[in-house]
């Protein structure tokens, strides 16, 4: 047998529910004041933290800056510190170098000192007192690199010749980059497991430099201007080790003049100029050979365009070496040479001497 039970309303009265609404907002402000304590209490336990905080932010934004940022050894280095946070002027400033006290005094800003040999450590540390007693402590440790640069110019110079081949107008030009570095063990990195920044007037040579390219190989300009060359040495990771600029100054090419003697061939010892007495040397004959100093050569001397001239006659002479016979009269002869290279029209040069045929003496 189903039943059925009737729904009833309750009725609350009036007064009921204006002391339910008083009880909830007692409790809230119950809750409001237990949360203010906890917020004050807070508060004090962790304000020194806070205000350690703008210490710590000091502390993280000093910092010790090195010029040369790279330093060789060997090489006077100024170390300097900044903060944007401490009044470094009124702060007593203490710099120890390798344990030792190396500077000490109010607003000593900047240590001056060597570094040793390449790989040597040194070690720097610098304690700021501020003026409301707080204690910073910064350290950095040098370690000095270096690199050579080693260049060459494919140029010509006679056989025996002790000089170094130098770079002229157009010529080609070879450097190598000789790093000397050490890691943190003492073990030297190899020059092939660095990256390399090679740069011409400031400019990066993107296709020159990279990972183990320490040979630049590169063609003088036209004008002869001094040619400044730079090369930065990094790790892999990215960390700037050493650089180094060069700069090379472009020599003039120039033919230089030899006597050949039939006997003891050419006579390297003296070049000819000014004048010259056939009988000085003997026989009625003088030989002579042009050398093509700094012209740039592929493979012999003979690839140079050689224009002899006697008394401003063009002799038909093309070659390095020419004969002058004494003839039946006394006199004097102006010789001249001018010497083009194949390579380069821009490579040129002029010799001129005198040769008398006078009476023996």
């Amino acid at each position: 047998m189903l039943q059925h039970h009737k729904t009833r309303r309750v009725f609350t009265p009036r007064g009921e529910l204006q002391r339910k609404n008083m009880r909830n907002q007692e409790k809230n402000k119950k809750i409001f004041l237990e949360y203010s304590l906890v917020f004050f209490a807070f508060l004090l336990l962790f304000l020194p933290s806070i205000v350690g905080a703008e210490f710590s932010l000091a502390d993280i934004k000093t910092t010790i800056e090195a010029s040369p940022k790279n330093p060789g050894s060997y090489q006077n280095v100024l170390l300097s510190i900044s903060s944007p946070f401490i009044e470094l002027d009124k702060a007593e400033i203490t710099w120890s170098l390798d344990t030792k006290i190396a500077l000490k005094g109010i607003g000593a800003k900047n240590l001056h000192f060597k570094t040793g040999s390449v790989g040597s450590i040194n070690k720097i540390g610098v304690v700021i007192k501020t003026l409301d007693g707080n204690i910073i402590y910064k350290d950095i440790i040098i370690t000095p690199s270096d690199v050579d640069m080693l260049w060459e110019s494919y140029t010509y110079t006679p056989p025996f010749y002790k000089g170094k081949a130098l770079d002229t107008q157009e010529s080609l030009i070879k450097i190598v980059a000789i790093p000397h570095i050490v890691d943190a063990d003492g073990n030297k990195l190899s020059s092939e497991n660095l990256i390399y920044k090679w740069k011409t007037k400031g400019e990066l040579r993107s296709e020159a430099s990279g990972f183990g390219k320490n040979v630049y190989v590169f063609r003088n300009g036209i004008v002869p201007v001094l040619e400044t060359i730079e090369v930065g040495v990094s790790s892999i990771d990215g960390t700037s080790l050493t650089n180094k600029s060069l700069t090379l100054t472009i020599t003039d090419t120039k033919p230089i003049i030899y006597r050949n003697d039939p006997l003891l061939g050419v006579l390297f010892n003296r070049a000819l100029a000014g004048t010259i007495n056939i009988n000085s040397v003997g026989g009625n004959e003088i030989r002579l050979s042009a050398y093509p100093f700094f012209f740039s050569i592929i493979k012999n001397k003979e690839e140079i365009d050689y224009s002899w001239k006697m008394n401003r006659k063009i002799l038909n002479i093309d070659s390095d070496s020419v004969v002058f016979t004494k003839p039946a009269t006394a006199g004097s002869s102006q010789i001249e040479l001018r010497a083009t290279g194949d390579l380069s029209v821009f490579q040129r040069g002029y010799v001129g001497f005198s040769i008398d045929f006078d009476e023996e003496i």
